[in-house]
C-alpha cells in the first residue's frame, strides 16, 4: 500500500495474508493515521480479522471474528454479546506480517518497523 499526504510519499507497507491483506493494512493504517501512533506501535498493535467458511465468495458463509489474545477481555465478551462467533488466538496469533516505511513529510527521513508476528527486520543503509 502507498499512502500520499498533500500529494507527498507518507508510507508504505504491506503483508502477505490471503483475504486477511486488505484487513490488516487497514488497520495499521488507522492506527498510523487516525491514532497517530509510531511504527512499530502501529504494527504492534493487536490486531483481528474475519474469516469466512468456505470463504468470502460464496453466499451464507459462516464468519469467524479471529482476534489476539492480547485484546482486553471485555472487548472479547462484547464481541459474543453481540452474537460474534469469535476465536481468541493466544498471544501474537499470527495475523498478518506487516512491514512499514513512514516518510517524514518535512525532512524526507524514513522510519521503518517490522512484525514481530514472524521473521522480518527493518534496516537502512
Amino acid at each position: 500500500m502507498i499512502v500520499l499526504k498533500d500529494g507527498k510519499l507518507a508510507y508504505v507497507f504491506g503483508t502477505p495474508g490471503g483475504e486477511t491483506i486488505g484487513q490488516t493494512e487497514f488497520q495499521v493504517l488507522l492506527n498510523l493515521v487516525d491514532f497517530e501512533m509510531p511504527v512499530q506501535a502501529a504494527i504492534e498493535a493487536p490486531r483481528l480479522v474475519l474469516n469466512a467458511e468456505p470463504n468470502f465468495y460464496k453466499a451464507g458463509a459462516a464468519i469467524t471474528v479471529q482476534i489476539e489474545g492480547r485484546v482486553p477481555a471485555a472487548t472479547i465478551s462484547a464481541l459474543k454479546a453481540m452474537g460474534h462467533t469469535v476465536e481468541v488466538l493466544p498471544g501474537w496469533g499470527s495475523l498478518g506480517h506487516m512491514q512499514v516505511i513512514r516518510i517524514d513529510p518535512k525532512t524526507g527521513a524514513m522510519t521503518a518497523g517490522a512484525d514481530p508476528r514472524r521473521t522480518g527486520y527493518a534496516m537502512g543503509y
